[in-house]
């Protein structure tokens, strides 16, 4: 037994003597690794505090912009994060200002190039930045990236392209309103309303050529069509499926009622379905007509979002509207009753 113990001494005592060196070495070069990124995080710091001055100058007009080239190619990254950060939090005229920093930098140029990157994440990235600073330059190239293999890519080039706001994106950002993707879908649809009227008559053709996508167009074009989408979408109002022409309504809430559109809508209040009834009391909200009086009134006792829409416009309409929930409050319990009372209480006294 003791000899055999003795040769497990002479094994082991060798093992943890070399055991215990290797940890040693890790743990030295574990700390030595702690400490340079502490080195290199107080260095960035401090190089971000020199230039922070110079940055926010040269975006509020204070400084030119040909001071940039100054900054040593080994310290743009960090400009650029400094660039990128302030205008995730300010927009407008700096974003002309940026774009120029960008440019005197050679930041533009390093992004445009990062698009092609064989890591997605420096794809996503640098078509983030080109989103920030408007770089037009760089919008056929987000077009391709709408169909990366990588989805946070996609989201990145669609808010890109959203930021950037060319109209030459439409048709692209269009074909992505049906991505199985929701997020991207909503991205889209997002991109699509920062573009603004531009995109109304892409949007439209759209719509007529995809008559199943109407409900998601129609959302869009409330808030950037304007008058020039008032026809197409009373022509979808008709058509479709109920969800379909509660949107169709709602949009046209937004945009307006002329005398066609008035009298659709009255018709409308007369829909199967509660969602169309309930969307086209909102857009008579904005109507102005008196004459809606008593056919809203007629709904003060429908299913609580019908109700509760037709006593908003009927307050709305003024003294006809008044009387019509002054009428339904006296004339007995109900919930038109409580909705009439709500709205006359809002009214206040006179």
């Amino acid at each position: 037994m003791l000899i055999i113990a003795e040769g497990v001494r002479q094994v082991l005592v060798p093992f943890l003597i070399a055991g215990t060196a290797v940890l040693l070495v890790l743990l030295t070069v574990l700390i030595g690794q702690r400490l340079l990124r502490a080195a290199a995080e107080v260095r960035r710091t401090q190089v971000a505090r020199r230039y922070r001055p110079h940055i926010d100058a040269a975006l509020h007009g204070d400084a030119p912009i040909a001071g940039m080239v100054k900054i040593p190619i080994r310290h743009r990254g960090i400009a650029a994060g400094l660039l990128l950060s302030t205008l995730r939090l300010v927009r407008g005229s700096s974003t002309a200002r940026a774009a120029e920093v960008a440019e005197s930098l050679s930041l533009s140029s390093q992004w445009r190039a990062d698009l092609n990157s064989r890591r997605w994440w420096h794809r996503s990235e640098a078509a983030l930045a080109l989103g920030l600073v408007h770089d037009r330059q760089s919008v056929p190239a987000l077009i391709g990236l709408l169909e990366d293999e990588h989805e946070q890519v996609r989201a990145a080039a669609i808010d890109a392209l959203g930021e950037i706001g060319d109209a030459a994106a439409v048709p692209a950002l269009l074909a992505h309103m049906d991505e199985p993707t929701r997020l991207e879908r909503t991205r889209a649809v997002q991109a699509l309303r920062a573009l603004g009227p531009p995109a109304t008559g892409a949007l439209i053709e759209y719509g007529e050529a995809r008559p199943d996508a109407r409900r998601e167009v129609s959302d869009v074009l409330a808030q950037i069509g304007g008058a020039a989408a008032a026809v197409p979408l009373l022509s979808w109002s008709t058509s479709g499926n109920a969800e379909t022409c509660a949107a169709v309504w709602r949009a046209l809430a937004r945009v307006g009622l002329d005398d066609r559109s008035y009298y659709h809508a009255l018709k409308a209040l007369n829909h199967e379905s509660p969602a169309v009834r309930a969307a086209a009391a909102r857009a008579l909200t904005r109507s102005g007509r008196e004459d809606a009086a008593p056919h809203l009134a007629r709904r003060l006792d429908d299913e609580w979002e019908v109700a509760a829409q037709s006593a908003r416009a009927l307050a709305a309409l003024g003294a006809p509207g008044l009387t019509a929930l002054s009428q339904r409050a006296a004339a007995g319990p109900g919930l038109g009753h409580d909705l009439a009372q709500q709205m006359l209480w809002e009214q206040g006294p006179a």
